[in-house]
């Protein structure tokens, strides 16, 4: 009897070792597959992260594309609105010159006719 509980505590025994070896197996898998899965995750995340730069990179290529071509077409509208400008003010000095020009014949066309009412008035 003393055998057969020494042969079954003994078997309880393996049992027991056989059980936690398995457990402990279990426990690493479960640990390498839990490292694998985090990695995997921070692998996505680098990836994500990556995308996100890289689209900030072109986000901000394009506002500058854009803000060259905003500071081109000023630049253009400057120099028409210059140039117009000017064409402007020689075109005012031109009708200025000739209002000048019609306004003197006038003034002495006027002094003639003066001249010649005087004229008349003085002759007896």
């Amino acid at each position: 009897m003393k055998k057969s509980m020494e042969a079954g505590q003994e078997e309880m025994k393996k049992s027991m070792e056989a059980g936690q070896e398995e457990m402990k197996k279990s426990m690493e898998a479960g640990q390498e597959e839990m490292k694998k899965s985090m990695e995997a995750g921070q692998e996505k995340m680098k990836k994500r992260q990556n995308e996100m730069k890289q689209g900030q990179k072109r986000m901000d290529q394009e506002m500058r594309s854009g803000q060259e071509r905003m500071e081109q077409m000023t630049a253009g509208l400057e120099k028409k609105l210059e140039s117009g400008l000017k064409k402007l003010l020689e075109e005012m000095k031109a009708r200025r010159s000739e209002l000048q020009k019609d306004l003197s014949s006038m003034k002495e066309a006027l002094e003639d006719q003066v001249n010649k009412i005087e004229d008349v008035q003085l002759c007896p």
